[in-house]
């Protein structure tokens, strides 16, 4: 059985945590993440937090697995689960899990529900159970420092990204990123919906945007994803752009202290030998899975007076829902002919 995290499974929450397994790389590598904070912080908000820890319970109610899923705008992201699934029944539960996490994102207005796990895994076989899809293969690299000098030319200009640079750069995903991946509800492409930028750069040339890079700072280090327009020089455009914008992020001696991580789709695995030069060191390669959920808002109950309704019925407030595709869902009413007005 899965429930929301009571302050009675803290000790085993806290026990579980170092056999479990991140399922967003960035998000805990560059922010860090502490399972039991935000557990409690879910817990003690209601609900109400962006954080959603579920545990789950077996047969005799003992909690046997848990998981924390962040929630930001239309999108979840299920950021870790524990213990790691190495038996048939860890499996299963992580299948319930994940479709409970499913259920909850839905019920706070999310159009989508992402996480990241190695491919043919357990972890990949529980989401699949689940019925998550895979969407794109990601190479993740880390860089702890510039393997290059820190003056190289660039053919293109490269300045921070301002809020008038937003349709281009829109234009630009939508030019590189595969169709499959668009998403238009929530941003251009599913792989940067985890990624949250705190700062940007674009590449411009003869005033076309053919590049642009996005960071962002944690605790523990830095996030980087980069977007450039297919069948560019790498070493007179690609690799100075790059550089640039990891010199104006991190100052000179601060590298060593927050190293970078790039989270690379297969369709900019072109862009991967530049990485390389800079120092960036392979670390992981891992499927990005994504599952639809149907979002639906719920009208709220400010009173229980009957109100006057198109098709001249009674009704109740809150009495309607309506999914995200528009459609009415009416809850069942005990109206009957005498509720008819006229």
């Amino acid at each position: 059985m899965v429930k929301f995290f009571d302050i009675r499974d803290i000790t085993t929450v806290q026990r579980l945590s170092a056999s479990g397994h991140p399922l967003a790389y960035e998000t805990v590598a560059v922010e860090g993440i502490n399972t039991l904070i935000d557990a409690l912080r879910s817990y003690l908000s209601a609900g109400y937090d962006r954080n959603v820890a579920l545990v789950s319970h077996d047969e005799h109610g003992k909690c046997n697995a848990f998981g924390i899923m962040d929630v930001s705008g239309n999108a979840g992201v299920i950021e870790f689960m524990a213990p790691k699934p190495d038996d048939e029944d860890m499996i299963e539960t992580w299948a319930e899990l994940a479709e409970a996490f499913v259920m909850h994102a839905g019920e706070k207005g999310c159009h989508v529900v992402l996480a990241e796990v190695p491919a043919s895994s357990n972890e990949h076989e529980s989401l699949a159970r689940a019925g998550f899809s895979n969407a794109i293969h990601q190479n993740v690299c880390k860089l702890t420092k510039l393997a290059v000098a820190n003056d190289l030319a660039c053919l293109a200009t490269v300045r921070e990204a301002e809020k008038g640079d937003d349709p281009a750069i829109k234009i630009l995903a939508m030019r590189v990123v595969p169709k499959i991946l668009q998403r238009t509800d929530l941003v251009a492409d599913l792989s940067r919906i985890a990624h949250r930028s705190d700062r940007g750069f674009v590449v411009l040339q003869d005033q076309e945007m053919i590049g642009y890079l996005s960071f962002r700072q944690g605790r523990r280090g830095v996030g980087m994803q980069v977007l450039f327009k297919p069948d560019l020089d790498l070493e007179k455009i690609v690799l100075p752009a790059i550089l640039f914008g990891i010199n104006q992020l991190l100052p000179t001696g601060n590298k060593s202290e927050k190293p970078v991580y790039c989270s690379l789709p297969s369709y900019l695995s072109w862009v991967q030998p530049v990485l390389d030069t800079l120092g960036f060191v392979y670390v992981t390669t891992n499927m990005l899975m994504v599952k639809n959920t149907t979002a639906r808002i719920t009208q709220p109950v400010w009173s229980t007076q009957p109100n006057k309704v198109r098709g001249r019925r009674l009704a109740q407030s809150g009495e309607n829902a309506v999914k995200s595709d528009g459609t009415h869902v009416t809850a069942s009413s005990s109206l009957g002919e005498d509720d008819v007005i006229g």
